[in-house]
C-alpha cells in the first residue's frame, strides 16, 4: 500500500511539474508574439504602396538596378545594430555601413552562372532553386555578392552622369543615392542577396515571385524590402531582392510581418 501512494505521488508530482513547464513556455510564446504585434502596431501609418506605383520617382536615364532609397518618399528608420550580431542577421544600410575591404570569408560561384554568393548560403539556395523548379516556378539568381569597387563604380559612374547635366557634386549624389546604393551600404557586398530573375518590377506577377513569397523563409531567405516598408529600411519595393537570414528568424520575420531593421531592433531590444 505505502508503494502504491509513493508510485501514485510521484506521478501528481510529474504532472505538476509538466503543467507548470508548459504553461511557462506557452507565457513566453505569448509574450514573444505579443511584444512582436506591440511593434507593429507603434509603427508609422505607410505610404500607399500602389499610389507609388503609379506615381514613382522618374529615372533619368532609364531602367536599371535600384537598391537605396528613394528620398523623394521618406527617411529610413535608425536601427544601429550590436557588435557581436551574428554574420546572417546583420544590417546592411546607410546606418549600417561596412569597410572597403569587407567581403565574405569564402565565396563560392553557382552553377552554371558567374554569380558569387557567401559560400554558407550555397546550399540553402541550391535547394530553394531546386524546390521551386520542381513546383514548376523558375528561378535564377540574376545579381549576388559584388564587391565594395563594383559598387563604387557603378555609384561614381551616375555621379558623372548627372555632373555632366549640369547638377553640383552634391547635388549629384543625392540623386544617384536614390536608385544605387553608396559603396559600403549595399547588401549585395555581403553576399547574402540574391536578386532573382527580372530587375523590374514586372517579376512580382510571376509564378517565380508568387512561390519565394509564399516559400523562400523555409530556406531562411526574406523578401528583404517589402511593399510600404520604405520608410523604415530606406530602399524602395525590391520584388526581386531576397536575403538570407536563417530558417529560425526567416520563419518567425515571415509569420510576423516585419522587416529586418524591425526583427533587429525588436530582437536585441527584448
Amino acid at each position: 500500500m505505502y508503494n502504491k501512494r509513493r508510485t501514485s505521488t510521484k506521478f501528481l508530482l510529474v504532472i505538476v511539474v509538466f503543467a507548470l513547464l508548459s504553461t511557462s513556455a506557452y507565457a513566453f510564446v505569448s509574450a514573444d508574439k505579443t511584444s512582436a504585434k506591440q511593434m507593429l502596431a507603434e509603427r508609422t501609418p505607410i505610404p500607399s504602396t500602389e499610389l507609388y506605383r503609379q506615381n514613382p520617382p522618374s529615372e533619368p536615364f532609364g531602367s536599371h538596378e535600384r537598391t537605396l532609397c528613394s528620398v523623394d518618399v521618406v527617411a529610413a528608420t535608425e536601427v544601429i545594430q550590436p557588435a557581436d550580431i551574428s554574420w546572417y542577421k546583420q544590417l546592411f544600410n546607410q546606418y549600417n555601413r561596412v569597410e572597403s575591404c569587407f567581403s565574405p570569408p569564402v565565396l563560392q560561384t553557382l552553377q552554371g552562372s558567374h554569380v558569387s554568393v557567401d559560400a554558407r548560403i550555397y546550399e540553402p539556395l541550391n535547394q530553394m532553386m531546386a524546390s521551386a523548379r520542381a513546383a514548376g516556378a523558375t528561378i535564377w539568381a540574376q545579381s549576388g555578392y559584388r564587391p565594395y569597387s563594383t559598387q563604387r563604380t557603378l555609384f561614381e559612374n551616375r555621379v558623372n552622369r548627372y555632373i555632366g547635366r549640369g547638377y553640383s557634386r552634391e547635388q549629384a549624389e543625392q540623386n544617384t543615392a536614390r536608385w544605387i546604393a553608396a559603396p559600403g551600404t549595399s547588401e549585395h557586398q555581403s553576399g547574402l542577396a540574391i536578386d532573382f530573375n527580372c530587375i523590374t518590377m514586372a517579376f512580382e506577377h510571376t509564378a517565380a515571385f508568387q512561390w519565394l513569397v509564399e516559400n523562400a523563409h523555409r530556406y531562411g531567405f526574406i523578401l528583404r524590402y517589402p511593399p510600404g516598408t520604405t520608410h523604415i529600411t530606406g530602399v524602395n519595393y525590391e520584388p526581386w531582392h531576397f536575403r538570407y537570414v536563417g530558417v529560425e528568424h526567416a520563419s518567425r520575420m515571415q509569420e510576423y510581418g516585419v522587416t529586418l531593421e524591425e526583427y533587429v531592433k525588436w530582437y536585441f531590444g527584448r
